[in-house]
Parts: structure tokens; C-alpha cells; sequence
């Protein structure tokens, strides 16, 4: 996997680039299996489970996440409550781990 480098040649992506990356990009889940991680569970009171994603070069991501901006494009929401991520959790596989 090839580390992301900051390229001091791009400016800062405009409002349209933001939302073209978002419509374009696209990411491997690294680990196809379900981990089901049980952690302290008295202390946190619950279960936590753990998924890995690699993203394809895309050079509006890169940006932001090359310079550790990824709270501009609202990543969170975005990104990891994205329909596309909730459903790698949501599969058939797994649903009597979840306990949902």
C-alpha cells in the first residue's frame, strides 16, 4: 500500500470537486470478515466492532487527507455513516453477532 504524500501543487479543492470525489470515490473494505472485538465490555458497556477500508487514489481525498483536513469535507458523515459503509456491517453473515 503506497503511503499518501501531500502534493504542494494542488489548491485547496473548490465546493464542485468536494462533491465530485464524494459521487466518485471508492474503497475496498480490507478485511471481508466480520471482526467481532469484545473489549472490556463491563467497562464500555457494549460490543465494538472494527472494518478496515482502503481508498483508491482519488487527488480531491488525497488533499484533505494527506494534510489531515478530513473533519472540511465532513468525513464523518460522509464517509463512515455513508449507506455504503453501514451495510458492510449490515450483512446476513453477521447478524447474530451484532445482537441488533
Amino acid at each position: 500500500m503506497k503511503p499518501i504524500t501531500v502534493n504542494w501543487t494542488i489548491n485547496l479543492p473548490n465546493e464542485s470537486q468536494i462533491q465530485k470525489m464524494w459521487q466518485e470515490l471508492v474503497f475496498d473494505v480490507i478485511d471481508e470478515e466480520f471482526e467481532f472485538i469484545n473489549l472490556v465490555k463491563a467497562n464500555l458497556g457494549g460490543d465494538i466492532y472494527f472494518k478496515g477500508f482502503k481508498f483508491h487514489e482519488n487527488e480531491i481525498f488525497d488533499w484533505f487527507c494527506s494534510r489531515g483536513r478530513l473533519d472540511e469535507i465532513d468525513f464523518y458523515n460522509n464517509f463512515l455513516l455513508s449507506d455504503k459503509v453501514l451495510k458492510t456491517f449490515n450483512n446476513e453473515n453477521n447478524s447474530e453477532k451484532k445482537g441488533f
